[in-house]
């Protein structure tokens, strides 16, 4: 038996992309993210992870309101943000996915491979 505890959040961030028309100047998104954990087992109380114990974690590791490329020694593309977010939280929680959006027409989904 498996349960899967999604949790959004938000943060609002700005980057630069090299070779994409549109993207190689300054600009912002007001990014959502979705984070799907695993939980396996539940307690007495009917619950392995609490909603907002994980909320408060991404709230710590969002980086909201950065210059993206000023803090990350990466490409900061929606693709590896999920990523980066996705081993972050992987440090306290057994994620499976993580779906990260740009607005509310774009988003990316990350998810390491179990094979």
């Amino acid at each position: 038996m498996n349960f899967y505890l999604i949790v959004r959040s938000v943060f609002s961030a700005a980057h630069k992309l090299k070779g994409l028309a549109g993207d190689e100047e300054v600009h912002g998104h007001n990014y959502q993210v979705e984070v799907f954990i695993k939980e396996e087992k539940i307690n007495n109380f009917g619950y392995q992870f609490d909603f907002r114990e994980v909320e408060d974690y991404l709230k710590n590791i969002l980086p909201d309101h950065k210059f993206l490329n000023e803090i990350f020694d990466f490409v900061p593309t929606c693709e590896n943000i999920a990523r980066y977010l996705f081993n972050k939280i992987k440090e306290k929680y057994p994620i499976v996915k993580i779906r990260v959006w740009e607005n509310e027409k774009y988003a990316c989904e990350y998810e390491e491979d179990t094979a």
